[in-house]
């Protein structure tokens, strides 16, 4: 079902979209969250032009709100991908400062033929619903597998040609997903794109990521000590039986023991072995977040026929070229074209080749 206009646009400059991630912050769950002004759509031209369709999904008794993007004047049904962002209260763009990485995504995948879904993260259009159930599966995982879902009804998509991509959490969450969505319709998904996947478990991987980058920002181990102390302290609530599921754990923003119970329990690298979904993983050499021990594992998880993988050097975990010290997400940048041309070939021909920007080389690991 569409609701809303559609729009035609033509590139020549572009402020590019990004997803900051330093550190796992909820700033939604806060009243502050449910005050942000309506989404502004970045004016500006394309290099061909697009068409952006505002729609709604259904979703677990809830209508999602999202944007479609389509190449112009396709005469045939395209695939299209689903985009999941990550962590906190996200919109559809992935918003944070100047930034947005799925935006930039979206138009880039359409210029080159690939429609896309992006959609406003629950915690945004439905706060006191995801606060009734505080939980991944109602912040991410259902939503995602109704957008997928809801993709086999476009007149313009090929049901055949379904993508899931997933960013940071995205991405760790991706084999719920696409697990909960073809057990609901076998081979219903063609195939998942990991974006900066963290395979370590949540208490592993945030102590890991403080500490990466309070030393990449220019803090000693003393200053970066104490934020360590706190979120041990609540993993091991989270962790401790006595604690109660509905007790708010958190450094700053709190939300229930539950929630950080859910997430300690995720382990996508198990998840995996439970799919044959090709998939294609990627990540920024300059990404503090996902580490390549993060990237390895979910490689060797990766064992269906077509999965691919490629590290891109130069590029921080919102895709752009930087040192990624968490705080260059707050700046105009971006998102290299080298990923979205990665995408879009994998998904069009099963496969990656030589890397496609002499510029900008990449390593690449593929069938």
């Amino acid at each position: 079902m569409y609701f809303g206009k559609s729009r035609r646009r033509t590139r020549t400059g572009w402020k590019s979209p990004a997803l900051a991630f330093a550190i796992i912050l909820f700033a939604a769950l806060s009243a502050e969250a449910q005050a942000v002004p309506p989404r502004v759509i970045d004016s500006g031209t394309f290099a061909s032009p697009i068409i952006e369709r505002e729609v709604q999904f259904p979703t677990d008794g809830l209508m999602a709100p999202g944007t479609l993007a389509l190449p112009p004047h396709s005469i045939r049904r395209i695939p299209i991908v689903v985009m999941v962002q990550g962590s906190g209260v996200q919109d559809r763009d992935s918003t944070i400062g100047p930034n947005k990485i799925f935006q930039q995504l979206a138009i880039g995948l359409a210029e080159r033929g690939i429609a896309s879904l992006r959609y406003d993260r629950r915690p945004k259009f439905a706060t006191a619903n995801f606060l009734a159930h505080p939980d991944l599966d109602h912040e991410v995982v259902i939503d995602a597998a109704s957008a997928l879902a809801f993709c086999e009804t476009l007149p313009e998509v090929d049901p055949r040609d379904i993508y899931l991509l997933g960013h940071s959490l995205g991405a760790e969450l991706a084999p719920d997903i696409v697990l909960r969505r073809i057990s609901q319709m076998p081979n219903s998904v063609k195939g998942m794109i990991l974006m900066s996947g963290i395979a370590r478990p949540i208490d592993v991987g945030m102590i890991e990521q403080i500490r990466t980058l309070g030393k990449a920002q220019g803090h000693t181990p003393d200053q970066i000590a104490p934020l360590v102390s706190a979120w041990n302290a609540v993993f091991a609530a989270a962790k401790d039986p006595k604690t109660p599921d509905a007790e708010p754990l958190g450094v700053g923003t709190k939300i229930p023991a539950s929630y950080w119970r859910d997430w300690l329990r995720r382990n996508p690298v198990a998840t995996m072995a439970h799919l044959q979904v090709p998939t294609l993983v990627l990540r920024g050499e300059n990404d503090h977040n996902a580490t390549h021990a993060d990237f390895v594992a979910l490689v060797q998880a990766s064992t269906a026929p077509g999965s691919a993988s490629r590290e891109f050097p130069g590029l921080n975990h919102e895709y752009q070229i930087g040192t990624g010290d968490g705080t260059e997400v707050m700046r105009p940048a971006q998102v290299a074209d080298v990923p979205i041309e990665t995408i879009a070939e994998w998904i069009k021909t099963g496969r990656l080749g030589p890397p496609c920007d002499a510029a900008l080389p990449v390593k690449c690991n593929h069938d």
